[in-house]
């Protein structure tokens, strides 16, 4: 069965390629065929190239799919403010999904990991700053920065294995990030890293 034939049995609805710049594959897929879907193109060979939101018209989730004949497109529809996530399909898809949410309020059901990503102590747990109502300028706050929320950094347990915390500020001049190692003598066991401490919306200018 060829993509387009599976597409279709997922109840897919191809999109005009012509919005997207061009020739392009690009589908229209039921929030509950999103799974299915996402499955038969990894096992097809393809990889995730890249997942966003958008609320131009409506709310919609896109995913990029690279396969050795070209790009796929995928848009769903999130219903009740949710679509299915992806991320135990591809592993890439968890940071991109995480954003999404913290940035548009898009919830991801059944995703392996509902930490923050990208909101720090700037955002309240409701402020969706990448959404057209959010104002351009940002929240007015007064000239304290209140303390990061706590965030679940795993750890590795075990013997002479210790944590090793770095930034978000930095003697050099790369971006503010905070980086967990967890090491036992020179072997690093496990690095977790925190970014978007300097986040601008930029998108949305």
């Amino acid at each position: 069965m060829t993509l387009n034939d599976c597409l279709l049995s997922c109840q897919a609805t191809r999109l005009a390629a012509h919005r997207f710049g061009g020739r392009l594959n690009a589908w229209r897929v039921p929030a509950e065929h999103w799974l299915r879907v996402h499955q038969i193109l990894k096992e097809k060979g393809g990889r995730l190239s890249a997942l966003w939101a958008d609320e131009a018209e409506t709310d919609q989730v896109f995913a990029l799919v690279w396969l050795d004949d070209g790009y796929v497109l995928l848009a769903v529809m999130p219903e009740q403010g949710s679509v299915p996530s992806v991320a135990r399909i591809w592993a890439n898809a968890d940071r991109p999904e995480r954003y999404t949410r913290d940035m548009y309020g898009i919830e991801f059901a059944d995703a392996p990991d509902n930490r923050r990503w990208a909101r720090h102590q700037a955002w309240s747990k409701g402020d969706t700053p990448l959404r057209r109502n959010f104002p351009l300028e940002g929240l007015k706050t007064d000239d304290t920065t209140q303390p990061d929320a706590p965030y679940g950094y795993h750890q590795v347990q075990g013997v002479q294995v210790y944590e090793i915390p770095v930034g978000p500020v930095h003697a050099g001049i790369i971006e503010p990030g905070h980086f967990r190692f967890n090491a036992a003598g020179e072997r690093i066991l496990r690095l977790e890293e925190r970014l978007g401490y300097v986040h601008k919306g930029l998108e949305k200018s």
